[in-house]
């Protein structure tokens, strides 16, 4: 199992984004494939 953490930086302007990962792994049950996901962001106001 492995855990991937990405802190980003985004402008107010924007909702949110699509983030793809691809992974290519020599296990069998699992091998190449891409996930997708959508990331919503919620603004607080200051």
């Amino acid at each position: 199992m492995e855990v991937v953490v990405l802190e980003l930086s985004c402008p107010g302007s924007l909702d949110g984004f699509f983030l793809q990962i691809g992974v290519d792994s020599s296990e069998w049950f699992l091998g190449e494939t891409t996930y997708c996901q959508y990331v919503s962001l919620d603004h607080e106001p200051n």
